[in-house]
């Protein structure tokens, strides 16, 4: 706008700021967009139901926890039964 002769630089500030804030708002637009589509992505990758394997490994858990807790019992009751002998 400097070399523009000076009857033609207040029209050609006008279009500078209108094109300007054109851009701004079309930029804030776009990382609008760009925000929601991450928040869609991220959704849309997030399981609803826990992970299967994880599943596997917490009822194994839950099953070595039990077996431990049932020897546990039956060492505190003393010697195990023993089959009759002949």
């Amino acid at each position: 706008m400097r070399l523009a002769p000076a009857e033609g630089r207040p029209p050609l500030a006008d279009a500078h700021r209108t094109l300007s804030e054109q851009l701004e708002s079309g930029v804030a637009a776009y990382e609008r967009l760009v925000v929601a589509a991450a928040g869609y992505v991220a959704e849309d990758a997030r399981p609803s139901t826990e992970h299967p394997a994880a599943s596997r490994l917490t009822e194994a858990t839950d099953l070595l926890h039990g077996v431990a807790s049932a020897l546990a019992e039956l060492r505190a009751v003393g010697d195990p039964l023993r089959a009759p002998t002949r």
